[in-house]
């Protein structure tokens, strides 16, 4: 149980602390920073009142849907202090795209955009109040990062934030050119990228800073300096709404997420195709323009479209120790199905090869510094589940599709790999891409050919060919090779197979529908799946990942979505589990304008 009893003073001064911290080694790279007017804002900038005793947090086996609907309400941890996304507007009310996704997973759940508590929160709080369960899920730019990754779950990304650069509109051309120039900062945070920018391009700026995002982008426009460095979201949305101002370069990058209880499976698939639906249907496109002012950016949902209600999920969570299992075995079963080349297959001798099979051993080299302690175990196809559950696998690899129907079965990494639609077409025709078979015959397969992500496909890139049906894919190769078809439509995973047993047909680059390929990993184990997501992280980081894919593609690897900072738990096996989360830890959050708290909300509605 956690106490908060420390003096506003006290507090103020672990503040500084942590600040002086933050800022010493960034200091020392950049020309010369007074931060006393920062220090004696941040002083005297009101700190939230501590959380007080910490509710006994719910059984570890009564579900997050099972909590939602004994309150008849979503309780949501949320901060108050990130607009665009979530702030207290001058009447007093929660307002930004956050608090309408929010009311919209109500509305969807419980009938009503009503049935929503919203509970206040800063950056390190909503870890602490999602770990206890005191709420279900929290928002307000949440950065989706390694450290906060050990402590709870997340959704897809919905947004991608971080520092950026704004300054008037045609005022630069590059970051190179704000050598020397006066530029304003308004949070502690953003020093880092700001001394990262000048070692990157050899420069020095003066700095200045300023009490608020508004008196720095007043001072832009009046031209009492050059340029306002700060959070992307809240510098894109200014640029949007004011033509005399733009983002000149997005200098850190961080992907937003939803962030969620750790365990919890079954509520995070609900999370996940909800959000998938509303990015589906219109209304996140709709929320972004209303807030930023412009068009929302792509944002991947989760392919496939299923219905998964509030009322669907169980009472109850089964908790898997497979982690456990894993790290006091010193190695890890890998199901893998063997008709998934060149993902995984078998050679001549028996023996699992294919990327995926490279990757799970390099992640066994990195957890036991032992390849081998790989093993691997082929399964028929649509058993991994079943596999799963009958605890024989660990984990699984193959040609393993991330959809909204999978997640029912099982949990998966980060994509790895991304197949989907691609075509086919003899090595010698010299086809280089689709607008090159403009005017020509593409067969694909009756039955299991996605017409209308072909379609779409085609008009996206102005080509013009003719598709051909086809009762099966040897049927299609066969009018290939004889010339009565000039390319084959058919899923990319399924080609490169046949690309490499023939010899003479060629894989276009083109994906259609771009359909992404995970490591599976057993539901209701945060602890496994965090592992394998770290290691990942630190392999792409590092280039392994990169040279693993291009032994056996010729193609750009997948772009790995990376999150910032530094992981808590080594992914050497043999380290120990992450200790609990530190109560009460200094932070330093992005600061603006004090904010008053809300009124109460209405009472949910039932």
């Amino acid at each position: 149980m956690c106490h908060s009893n420390s003096s506003p003073s006290r507090r103020a001064a672990r503040l500084l602390s942590a600040l002086l911290l933050l800022t010493a080694p960034a200091c020392s790279l950049l020309p010369s920073i007074d931060l006393r007017d920062t220090i004696a804002r941040i002083a005297a900038t009101p700190i939230p009142a501590g959380d007080g005793p910490t509710p006994t947090a719910p059984p570890p086996t009564l579900s997050t849907a099972a909590l939602v609907r004994m309150r008849s309400a979503l309780r949501v941890g949320i901060r108050f202090d990130a607009p665009p996304l979530a702030s207290v507007d001058e009447e007093g009310n929660l307002v930004g795209l956050d608090v309408d996704i929010a009311r919209e997973l109500a509305r969807r759940w419980l009938g009503s955009p009503r049935n929503v508590e919203f509970v206040q929160v800063t950056s390190n709080s909503a870890l602490r109040r999602i770990q206890n369960r005191e709420v279900d899920l929290a928002l307000g730019g949440l950065a989706h990062t390694k450290p906060a990754e050990t402590y709870a779950d997340f959704s897809l990304s919905y947004l991608q934030d971080g520092e950026a650069v704004l300054i008037r509109a045609g005022a630069f051309a590059d970051v190179p050119g704000l050598a020397q120039r006066a530029i304003t900062y308004i949070d502690a945070t953003s020093i880092p990228a700001i001394s990262q920018m000048q070692i990157a391009n050899n420069m020095t700026v003066t700095l200045q800073s300023a009490s608020s995002y508004a008196s720095a982008i007043q001072s832009l426009l009046e031209g009492e300096t050059d340029a306002v460095i700060g959070r992307w979201r809240r510098l894109r949305a200014e640029a949007a709404r004011n033509g005399a101002l733009a983002v000149l370069a997005v200098l850190q990058q961080q992907p937003v997420a939803i962030m969620l209880p750790q365990n919890d499976s079954d509520w995070a698939d609900l999370v996940n195709i909800t959000l998938s639906a509303m990015l589906n249907d219109g209304f996140y496109a709709e929320a972004y323009q209303r807030w930023f002012g412009e068009a929302a950016p792509a944002v991947a949902a989760l392919p496939g479209q299923i219905e998964l209600q509030l009322a669907a999920l169980p009472d109850t969570i089964t908790p898997r120790a497979v982690f456990e299992r894993v790290r006091a075995a010193n190695s890890v079963r890998i199901g893998f199905n063997a008709q998934s080349d060149p993902l995984a297959t078998l050679d001549a001798n028996g023996q699992a090869i294919g990327y995926m099979v490279d990757l799970s051993r390099e992640l066994s080299r990195r957890w036991f510094q032992n390849p081998a302690a790989a093993q691997f175990i082929a399964l028929p196809a649509g058993q991994t589940a079943t596999a799963f559950d009958n605890d024989t696998i660990d984990l699984a690899i193959g040609d393993i599709a991330q959809t909204q129907a999978s997640e029912r079965l099982m949990d998966h990494s980060i994509p790895v790999y991304i197949s989907g639609l691609s075509v086919a077409a003899l090595n010698t025709a010299g086809v280089i891409d689709l607008t090159s078979l403009n005017g020509a015959r593409v067969g694909i397969v009756q039955e299991t050919t996605d017409t209308a992500a072909l379609d779409a496909a085609k008009r996206a890139r102005g080509a013009n060919f003719l598709t051909v049906p086809f009762p099966d894919l040897p049927s299609a190769l066969a009018a290939l090779r004889e010339g009565r078809i000039q390319g084959v439509a058919a899923e990319r995973v399924t080609l490169l197979a046949l690309a490499r047993v023939s010899g003479d047909i060629i894989v276009l680059n083109d994906r259609l529908n771009p359909a992404p390929i995970a490591i599976a990993v057993p539901t209701n184990d945060s602890a496994l799946r965090d592992l394998v997501n770290l290691t990942l992280q630190e392999m792409a980081s590092d280039g392994a990942l990169a040279a693993i894919y291009r032994r056996w593609f010729d193609d750009a690897p997948p772009a790995v979505e990376l999150w910032p900072g530094e992981a808590t738990r080594d992914t050497a096996l043999i380290a120990p589990s992450p200790t609990p989360l530190p109560s009460p830890t200094p932070v330093i959050v992005e600061i603006d304008t004090p904010t008053p708290a809300p009124p109460p909300e209405p009472a949910p509605q039932p």
